[in-house]
């Protein structure tokens, strides 16, 4: 299991038409960075906001409550066997039946396989996941 550290992009926030901060547990204001646990030199981030702090329980449920407010539906504890593009739309073939849409979110983790269906290679492998190209 690879925990995820919680940081979130505030760039994201233009791609929606939804405010987040409901879901955001903290923002970075001040970075500290260190050799060898000694030397420590810490900057205060004055007019930029690098990064929101999030619990991911609650923003991962924010953005599936979001996602059912706009229409979507949400299949929980099924899993995704195939992914196709049919013209416009994404075809999605699951263990509970084919489902198509507009758009298809990657939220299958470093180690899962939506970014090979896709076609991307990976350039890097830990044993915590993989990073795409």
């Amino acid at each position: 299991m690879k925990p995820c550290g919680g940081g979130v992009s505030p760039a994201i926030a233009r791609w929606f038409d939804f405010d987040f901060g409901p879901a955001i547990s903290n923002r970075v204001v001040k970075v500290s960075y260190s050799w060898k646990q000694g030397d420590i030199a810490e900057a205060a981030l004055k007019g930029v906001e690098p990064m929101w702090m999030v619990r991911r329980d609650s923003f991962d449920q924010f953005l599936v409550d979001k996602a059912r407010q706009a229409g979507a539906q949400v299949q929980d504890c099924t899993e995704v066997t195939g992914i196709e593009l049919r013209g416009a739309a994404w075809q999605v073939t699951t263990t509970q039946g084919e489902f198509a849409g507009a758009y298809l979110i990657g939220a299958d983790g470093a180690k899962g396989p939506l970014a090979g269906w896709l076609g991307l290679g990976a350039i890097a492998v830990s044993p915590w996941g993989r990073a795409w190209r």
